[in-house]
């Protein structure tokens, strides 16, 4: 063989060792597929231990190299407008989480969320002084979380200053579709 003949020869052989076997594609490809969960917060408002109140929101998020970046968010919030006479905005009532990030370690979902809920006292308390219309509990968190899989996990808890009443947030994860 020539040199003419070896240099385009060699450089076919290059690029085809360069590239990638299709079984070799494949497994690339799936694992920068995005894994996906479902989570359920569960709002839970208890005096000792009876539940005064529970509710549940659903959502669900990806974890994954091509999922970067990506967030979840529930938004269940009700505006309460200001009693007759008094000036003000509106009130906002009901919960809302963010999930920021996530991660996969060991088998459980790792995640990091900032949540707000605001509630009205069961017990019709109003503001005190010159102040009218209801008192409005509020509490904000932003935390880091590891949950095992299909396990509900307290990720928030706080007592109330004002009664017996203690707010917690249950979260539970689990894998969507066949895994």
């Amino acid at each position: 063989m020539t040199l003419r003949r070896i240099v385009p020869l060699a450089a076919v052989l290059a690029l085809a060792c360069s590239l990638p076997s299709s079984a070799g594609a494949q497994d690339t490809a799936q694992a920068q597929t995005p894994t996906f969960y479902s989570l359920i917060f569960r709002v839970i408002d208890r005096d000792g231990k009876r539940i005064v109140s529970s509710r549940s929101y659903k959502t669900s998020v990806a974890v994954g190299k091509q999922a970067e970046g990506w967030n979840a968010s529930v938004d269940s919030r009700d505006l309460i407008p200001p009693p007759r006479g008094v000036s003000g905005g509106d009130t906002r009532i009901g919960f809302e989480v963010d999930v920021l990030r996530t991660l996969l370690a060991s088998g459980r979902l790792g995640l990091y969320m900032r949540g707000e809920m605001e509630s009205l006292p069961t017990d019709d308390a109003v503001a005190p002084g010159n102040l009218s219309g209801p008192i409005v509990r509020s509490n904000r968190w932003a935390a880091y979380a590891l949950l095992p899989m299909n396990t509900p996990t307290i990720v928030y808890s706080s007592d109330d200053p004002a009664s017996t009443h203690v707010f917690e947030v249950e979260l539970t994860a689990s894998p969507m579709g066949a895994q």
